[in-house]
């Protein structure tokens, strides 16, 4: 959850950042989505990527997209990807995550995605 406060243009403590000053883009793996009781709204100040597991038993998949459906209404710059079958901390190199074949296929396209994000977000304008 504190990829999803810190970019957040509601987040406590912090001087409405824009991604000129603050960050330009934001990855969050598997992230905790109940934000109601830290901030009334989640409207990003750049774009946010959510790559969620499916079958995540530590965080709940349904949050995250009722959370990514709410700020979108409200203009936010933010994209989800739910995984079928992955499970949370799919990404984890070791032999148990890699061993399910969901987790490898969303470990892939996790990649693929965070690379486009921030090489979208870090390529200079003219």
């Amino acid at each position: 959850m504190t990829a999803l406060v810190t970019i957040s243009d509601d987040a406590p403590g912090i001087t409405k950042p824009t991604p000129q000053t603050g960050f330009r883009a934001a990855v969050a793996l598997y992230p905790g989505c109940g934000m109601e009781h830290v901030q009334r709204r989640f409207v990003p100040y750049a774009p946010v990527l959510m790559l969620i597991a499916a079958a995540d038993d530590e965080v709940s998949p349904a949050a995250c997209r009722k959370l990514a459906a709410r700020s979108r209404a409200l203009g936010a710059p933010v994209e989800i990807a739910v995984y079928d079958g992955a499970q949370h901390d799919f990404d984890d190199p070791g032999r148990t995550r890699q061993g399910v074949e969901a987790n490898r296929r969303a470990t892939a396209d996790a990649r693929r995605r965070a690379t486009g994000v921030f090489a979208t977000a870090l390529t200079p304008t003219r």
